[in-house]
């Protein structure tokens, strides 16, 4: 399974308008259409916005249209100012990956972006973006990890991390289950091979990213 490049959109409802414009001049689009779910056509996908005069937006492709509300979906800067002091640069990201293009932000520990080893009881749970699946789970490994990190339980010597996503748009976006995997062997509930080789369905499962622990710690 290779790694990710991006953060995928995970909600369904938004997925078949945001394809639109992509799978209409697809020559798959014939088959898109007999699966696709039903859309409503009154909502239309339209690329980025390179000005705003009043109503009248005008996108990048030389199209413009009017509208009632305009929504900025912005996103937000990761700052910890009572942390960090104010920054003007980026630092490089020391998992290979990108620094923030987004603004000036504040980074994530260097040790599987939950902790600075000089500050081991102090722990970011949580702040990771996976390209797939879902954060809870995550926090959950992160904080059995970081717990087992407080009790000497987790291995000195460490493979390098490969979970950095391959797009590089975020510094902290990573492979759910390759860094799910990093984290659980590194103290001891990554299942063993001979574990999974008796549960085909289970198998096919890590195989596919979708981690949870076992072992010490897991599940507690």
């Amino acid at each position: 399974v290779k790694r990710g490049h991006h953060i995928l959109c995970k909600s369904t409802k938004a997925l078949p308008y945001l394809n639109k414009p992509h799978k209409r001049n697809s020559w798959r689009r014939f088959v898109w259409w007999w699966v696709d779910p039903p859309v409503d056509a009154e909502i239309t996908s339209r690329p980025a916005p390179a000005r705003i005069d009043g109503p009248t937006v005008t996108f990048v492709d030389g199209t413009r249209a009017d509208f009632d509300v305009v929504l900025l979906a912005t996103g937000y800067t990761q700052r910890f100012p009572f942390l960090h002091p104010p920054r003007t640069t980026h630092a490089p990201d020391p998992r290979g990956g990108a620094t923030a293009p987004r603004g000036i932000e504040d980074p994530l520990p260097s040790d599987h972006f939950v902790v600075d080893p000089a500050e081991p009881r102090l722990a970011f749970i949580g702040f990771v973006r996976p390209n797939v699946g879902a954060i809870p789970p995550m926090a959950e490994m992160q904080s059995m990890w970081w717990i087992a990190r407080l009790r000497g339980q987790v291995t000195a010597h460490r493979d390098p991390p490969s979970y950095g996503l391959l797009g590089r748009k975020l510094a902290y976006g990573v492979d759910y289950g390759n860094y799910m995997h990093q984290l659980a062997a590194e103290f001891g509930a990554a299942p063993a091979v001979s574990q999974l080789a008796r549960r085909p369905r289970v198998l096919l499962a890590y195989c596919l990213g979708q981690v949870r622990g076992r072992g010490r710690g897991a599940g507690r």
